[in-house]
C-alpha cells in the first residue's frame, strides 16, 4: 500500500513540474506577451491548486485539512480567473485592459477569493472518517458567490473580457 502513496505523490509531482516548465518556457520565450504572462500565472495557480488539493486529502488531521481545503478553493478562484483571462487574450501580444475588467472582474475576484478563506463559504466540518479524512463540510451562503464566479469564468464568454 505504501508504494501506491508514493506513486500518488510522484504523479502529482510530475504533473506540477510539467505545468511549471510549460509556464516558464512560454514566459521566457517572450516576456512582453500578455498571452505568455497570463499562461505563466495560470500555470502557477494550477500548480498551487494541485499541491493544496493533494495535501487536503493526504493530511489526516481534520483541522489542518479543513484549512487546506479552504486554500484549495481560494486557489480555484484564481485558477479559473487566469483561465478566463488567458482564453480572452490568447493569442495576442498586447491588449488594453477594459474598465469592466479592471473595476468589476478583478476586484470581485479578489473579494471572493478572500471570502473562501472564511466561514462564509465553508462553515464547519460535519463528518470525519475513522482515519481522519473529512467526509462532509457544512457550506455557508458564500458558496453561492464562489460557484457563480467560477461558473462565469469557465463558461464560454463574450460579455466582459479583459481587452477593449
Amino acid at each position: 500500500m505504501e508504494i501506491l502513496n508514493n506513486l500518488d505523490l510522484l504523479s502529482v509531482g510530475i504533473a506540477v513540474a510539467s505545468i511549471l516548465i510549460l509556464g516558464f518556457t512560454a514566459y521566457f520565450n517572450n516576456r512582453q506577451s500578455i498571452t505568455n504572462r497570463t499562461l505563466l500565472y495560470f500555470c502557477l495557480t494550477t500548480s498551487f491548486w494541485s499541491v493544496a488539493n493533494y495535501f487536503s486529502y493526504k493530511i489526516s488531521v481534520p483541522e489542518i485539512s479543513f484549512k487546506i481545503i479552504r486554500l484549495v478553493i481560494f486557489a480555484a478562484v484564481w485558477h479559473s480567473f487566469f483561465f478566463y483571462t488567458f482564453s480572452s487574450v490568447f493569442p495576442r501580444e498586447k491588449i488594453e485592459i477594459s474598465k469592466k475588467y479592471k473595476f468589476i472582474i478583478f476586484p470581485l475576484t479578489v473579494i471572493i477569493s478572500f471570502l473562501t478563506l472564511t466561514p462564509l463559504v465553508f462553515r464547519s466540518i460535519i463528518e470525519v472518517s475513522e482515519t481522519g479524512q473529512i467526509l462532509r463540510i457544512e457550506n455557508g451562503y458564500g458558496i453561492i458567490l464562489f460557484a457563480s464566479l467560477i461558473f462565469f469564468f469557465v463558461v464560454p464568454h463574450s460579455v466582459i473580457s479583459p481587452a477593449k
